[in-house]
């Protein structure tokens, strides 16, 4: 025992002096003798260049009584605020703040800012607490005769692998499944350990319960099952303590805590980041959009979380009863078809089921009446003398004279004897559907999805403010930073996604991001 306690305090010492390697004016043995009964492994890693420790050392060196001060400082600091962070999980940049705070006197910095997150003031306190070792995710088979495909089977037995002990929680709809798959999908459960638990017989009075129903009922009618997924983690029956994750997202498993409890400003944090605009005059100054995703959201197990849930809840709602007004600034709205559908007063589903059918006709015609004139010119990028002598003449053509018409300007001019009318055709209609995912994603996005979440605990007047570029250790003294230091699910938690911007990228790095699937993203300056 004696000989183990010695190996670790020899490494200990090591990673003290590594931490404190500028520190060589002063007795770095003498100080590690009178602290080592405070000193921790986890402790160390707080003292390191980048920390606020590490600033306040520095700045004691410059004055007289330099190991004196240096030593009183750190036994406090390592004693009354790393070592009890390190225990309690928080981060990094947690502990950094609460250091600073603890000795105003030593290092200078500005208040924690007001921020509000779906109704509630971002609190510096951690109070909020958090279960990484329960974890729900959700499956909706659109193939009633498959409960799960294998890629998803192996990401389950793979979390079970990566994260040993942890309590999984399958949400599923078992009126999809025609009964052998039904009995499939238990034995696999049952297999795994993995609670099950049946969408279909669920008791709650929320008003999103019915929208997941008729999205589950509606299925191959505009109905989504990724929409009834969002819907599902801002129900309070379904998710009042741990994790929600995809059920594709690996685990890190350097990053799970001792005691699997972490702690939060906001009693639900979701998985976050931010995108830095270029000024768009040289008078202008940056601006920084906070990115949300809801692949990862943490809930606390406290009465508050279902206050914010009901906020949620309330604002999804409210986008159900008018889709229109939560679509009016993306490309679909910018069609014939939409417009049509405001006046009519169609419902989501109608307005998915629309979209299908126009994309699935392989008819130009049919297209051209769901774009309309305007849209149809630029998707196909036609002349202003083509559109307008198409719309002029639509209601007269067939399939082959529109195709003619898109083809040039001055058809006479073609030679019908040698086109290939059907793969002619089928190259305009490839063309469409390049800018199909463009028009259907903002009808799960921004209904359900990130895009309607990040609307409904804050929008982009919550979220968007000027870029200030950190020169010292990152304090959270701006409101980007104080949702990444005390909301973000991702950082905080042992769970890994690449499908949002991480902090403070670049907007000149968005086009190989997305590229590479990055999901929703609000739009900068």
């Amino acid at each position: 025992m004696k000989a183990r306690r010695s190996n670790e305090l020899s490494k200990l010492r090591m990673r003290f002096f590594s931490a404190l390697n500028h520190t060589s004016e002063i007795d770095l043995h003498t100080l590690f003798d009178n602290l080592k009964s405070n000193l921790t492994l986890g402790s160390i890693e707080h003292l390191q260049e980048g920390s606020v420790t590490y600033a306040i050392i520095q700045e004691l060196l410059k004055g007289e009584d330099a190991q004196k001060k240096i030593e009183s400082f750190l036994k406090g600091a390592i004693k009354n605020v790393i070592h009890p962070g390190v225990i309690k999980g928080l981060t990094p940049d947690e502990i950094n703040w609460n250091v600073a705070k603890a000795y105003p006197e030593y290092y200078e910095h500005e208040k924690l800012p007001d921020v509000t997150f779906g109704g509630f003031k971002v609190r510096d306190s951690n109070e909020f607490k958090f279960k990484t070792n329960v974890q729900t995710s959700i499956w909706f088979s659109i193939k009633p005769e498959l409960f799960m495909p294998s890629k998803q089977q192996e990401a389950l037995k793979r979390r079970r692998e990566q994260y040993p002990g942890c309590e999984i929680r399958l949400i599923y709809s078992s009126s999809l499944l025609n009964p052998e798959a039904n009995r499939q999908m238990k034995a696999f459960a049952k297999k795994q350990n993995i609670t099950l638990i049946d969408i279909d017989t669920v008791k709650t009075d929320s008003p999103l319960y019915p929208l997941l129903k008729a999205e589950l009922a509606n299925l191959g009618m505009g109905g989504n099952p990724a929409a009834a997924s969002d819907l599902c983690r801002w129900i309070p029956e379904l998710f009042n303590e741990g994790f929600y994750v995809d059920i594709d997202l690996p685990v890190d498993s350097s990053k799970i805590v001792e005691g699997h409890q972490i702690t939060g400003g906001v009693p639900i944090m979701l998985n976050m980041g931010s995108i830095i605009s270029e000024p768009i005059a040289p008078h202008h100054r940056r601006q920084e959009a906070v990115c949300m995703n809801t692949d990862i959201i943490a809930y606390s197990n406290d009465k508050r979380t279902q206050k914010m849930m009901n906020t949620v809840a309330l604002h999804l709602k409210n986008i159900y009863d008018d889709p229109y007004t939560a679509l009016k600034d993306t490309p679909l709205a910018q069609t014939a078809f939409f417009n049509r559908c405001k006046v009519e007063g169609k419902n989501i589903f109608e307005l998915r089921k629309g979209l299908q059918d126009a994309f699935r006709s392989d008819s130009l015609l049919e297209l051209y009446d769901f774009l309309g004139a305007t849209k149809f010119k630029e998707v196909f990028k036609l002349k202003e003398t083509q559109i307008k002598y198409i719309d002029d003449h639509i209601s007269e053509f067939n399939e082959h004279d529109l195709l003619l018409h898109l083809i040039s300007d001055n058809p006479s001019e073609i030679n019908q004897h040698t086109l290939d009318f059907g793969r002619a055709k089928v190259m305009y209609m490839d063309i469409a559907k390049e800018h199909y995912s463009a028009f259907y994603k903002p009808l799960v996005e921004e209904i359900s999805g990130p895009g309607a979440i990040y609307n409904a605990l804050g929008g982009a007047s919550n979220f968007t403010t000027t870029h200030r570029r950190s020169t010292g250790p990152m304090l959270p003294t701006t409101p980007p930073r104080v949702l990444q230091v005390f909301c973000d699910a991702h950082d905080k938690g042992p769970f890994v996604s690449d499908n949002i911007a991480r902090w403070q990228t670049n907007v000149r790095e968005l086009g190989v991001l997305n590229r590479e699937g990055l999901s929703w993203l609000p739009s900068v300056g």
